[in-house]
């Protein structure tokens, strides 16, 4: 009789090792997209931000009607979906010289918002991205050195 006992303690326990591996692994695929998709998010973050930076060391060059300024940030955009990238040159209504009552500009602000990281693998379908600023001040708008960068 203490065999047969014993056989049904280890057929009860390969079931219940069954369960536990089920459980465990459920939860480990879980972890593992959770984290997928926050590195996918957190990559969208640090390309927005850089797209950001890269359309402000160009803005900073170059005259405020300059139309090369949005095709830089593209390669840093293919990662994020949607959204608006808006130059703004500072003080408003400044140009790249000063003309009379007209100020010449001092500084650029460039900003990405309204962006989202595509399609989540597991939570969500798209994530949304923060807001990415930069602030430059000017460095020489529009100068005979630096017209080849701007168109």
């Amino acid at each position: 009789m203490c065999s047969s006992d014993g056989r049904r303690r280890r057929r009860g326990a390969r079931g219940g090792v069954a369960v536990e591996f089920a459980l465990v692994v459920t939860l480990f695929v879980g972890v593992v997209l959770a984290t997928i998709d926050l590195s996918r998010w957190v990559f969208a973050i640090l390309s927005a931000s850089e797209a950001a930076r890269a359309v402000a060391r160009l803005a900073v060059v170059c005259s405020p009607s300059a139309a090369a300024l949005p095709r830089r940030a593209e390669p840093w955009l293919a990662s994020v979906a949607g959204g608006t990238l808006t130059i703004q040159y500072l003080p408003a209504g400044c140009t790249a010289q000063q003309a009379g009552t007209t100020p010449a500009c001092a500084a650029v602000q460039v900003r990405l918002q309204d962006y989202s990281a595509p399609g989540g693998l597991w939570l969500l379908d798209s994530l949304p991205v923060p807001p990415a600023v930069a602030y430059l001040t000017r460095e020489s708008l529009d100068s005979a050195d630096n017209a080849a960068n701007c168109n």
